[in-house]
């Protein structure tokens, strides 16, 4: 009966507080400026100006046209944009130089933005190896051993600074279409490469210590197999010198092969498949931040009760990414490093 006399009056006030609040108008934010952009060493700078979406709008890249883009180094450096259409805009020099860098977007009728950004250093690879060795799958004790590619690059890092790595590879894979020959067989046609990433992760064995791994961050599609007590797999892998300041540090990546053995089974393949490019970056911390901050969201958005995380930009008074990068590229001969993988596949 207590329980009953307390309830009864906490039920007839909730519901009382009941209130319908007809043509509930939410004012539109004015539009701001979002730009984009990459600056990679001893390249132009490519830069993409749009403009903000309100809830009101729809769905569609608003390009902004009329944008008054400017660059300078803390070195003197300047570089001035041409429009190039579409919301592009391209730096009218290669950077020659490095370090830190001041930009700023300006459009009439629009608040100016302002950004900083950075062009590291170009990363000191001392060496690469690469073998390629038989896997077994995880979840499958019958099926047969896959090819799988290991990688150990060993890098020198840069004593008493803070710096960023990214490592990915390419490859240039053909497209291939089915076609009828003249004697009405089924055939491979090869057409134009295509640029694509391979699947990589870090060797779960390498790790520092029992519990960590200097992998900091993973973009690209990416999917996880903890239950295996094995790392994510990604398309770029991104670290810091946390772990290895001002030292010598030897990273071993383990790579999805399987795409290249079957075109390398092909005896009328086209050069570009066989070989690989694994690219070593310097990178910015605006992008190094942004990856990881996606990641946050990622991990939150079907989550109504985690707290909102806000998106990274690396812009005040406007939204977007501006990052820098350098890069050390080394070539990979699949055939010369396991010409197994051109014998027939069943």
């Amino acid at each position: 009966m207590i329980k009953t006399t307390y309830i009864l009056p906490l039920l007839i006030l909730l519901s009382a507080c009941e209130r319908t609040i007809p043509n509930l108008e939410i004012p539109a934010k004015p539009a701001k400026l979002v730009v984009n952009g990459l600056a990679i060493a001893d390249s132009s700078i490519l830069v993409s100006i749009s403009k903000s979406l309100s809830y009101k709008d729809e769905l569609e890249f608003k390009a902004v046209e009329n944008a008054v883009v400017s660059c300078e180094s803390v070195s003197g450096a300047s570089l001035s944009f041409n429009y190039r259409g579409n919301g592009w805009y391209l730096s009218n020099e290669q950077t020659q130089f490095s370090g830190i860098c001041h930009i700023e977007v300006s459009a009439e009728g629009m608040e100016t933005v302002t950004g900083t950004f950075e062009i590291p250093h170009k990363p000191e690879v001392l060496r690469t190896e690469a073998e390629v060795v038989s896997a077994n799958y995880t979840y499958c004790l019958n099926c047969e051993p896959y090819y799988q590619l290991r990688v150990s690059v060993t890098l020198r890092d840069v004593p008493n600074e803070a710096n960023y790595y990214m490592i990915e590879m390419v490859n240039q894979l053909p497209r291939i279409n089915s076609d009828i020959d003249e004697n009405g067989n089924e055939q491979q046609v090869y057409l134009d490469s295509i640029t694509t990433t391979p699947w990589i992760r870090p060797d779960h064995r390498m790790s520092l210590n029992s519990s960590s791994l200097i992998i900091e961050a993973i973009a690209g599609d990416w999917y996880s197999n903890r239950s295996a007590g094995e790392s994510a797999y990604g398309k770029q892998l991104l670290f810091s010198d946390s772990y290895f300041p001002g030292q010598e540090y030897t990273l071993q990546l383990d790579v999805d092969v399987q795409d290249f053995a079957y075109i390398l089974s092909d005896s009328s393949r086209p050069p570009s498949a066989e070989k690989l490019l694994l690219k070593v970056y310097s990178i910015d911390p605006n992008y190094f931040n942004y990856v990881k901050n996606q990641a946050q969201v990622s991990a939150t958005e079907d989550n109504p009760l985690a707290e909102p995380v806000t998106p990274y930009s690396s812009f005040d008074n406007g939204f977007g990414l501006i990052y820098g990068a350098s890069m050390v590229i080394d070539t990979i001969d699949l055939l010369e490093i396991a010409p197994q993988l051109a014998e027939p596949m069943d």
